[in-house]
C-alpha cells in the first residue's frame, strides 16, 4: 500500500549525482520511493543498500509490486542481478548501471 503523505520533496538526492543523467534517475527514483516510504527516504543517500531500501518498504508496509515498480521500469530484468545481491548493491550502484546502458542506448 502506497504511503499517504503529502509529497516529500527529495531534490535533495540531487547534490549526490554529478552526471546529469545520474542525477535525473537518482531523483525519478526516489520520486517513487517517497510515496511508498514516506519521510524515511529523506534517509537516503547513494551508499543505501538495496536491502535497507528493501527493510524500509516492510516497515512501511508497501507493497511488493508497488516497491519493485521504483526501479522496474528502467532496471527491468537486470532488477533481479540487484536483488541477488541486495545487502551490498547500493543505490549509486544501480543509478550509475542504468545510466551507462542509458548511454550506450542513446
Amino acid at each position: 500500500m502506497a504511503h499517504t503523505t503529502p509529497e516529500i520533496e527529495v531534490d535533495f538526492i540531487r547534490i549526490f549525482f554529478n552526471d546529469p543523467i545520474e542525477e535525473e534517475v537518482a531523483h525519478r527514483w526516489t520520486s517513487r520511493l517517497a510515496r511508498l516510504v514516506g519521510p524515511r527516504v529523506l534517509d537516503l543517500r547513494p551508499d543505501t543498500t538495496l536491502s535497507c531500501l528493501l527493510r524500509w518498504g516492510v516497515a512501511c508496509r508497501a507493497d511488493s509490486i508497488d516497491f519493485l515498480v521504483v526501479f522496474e521500469p528502467e532496471l527491468r530484468m537486470e532488477l533481479g542481478g540487484f536483488l541477488d545481491d541486495c545487502e551490498s548493491a547500493t543505490f549509486r550502484e544501480m543509478v550509475q548501471h542504468y545510466a551507462a546502458r542509458y548511454r550506450v542506448i542513446a
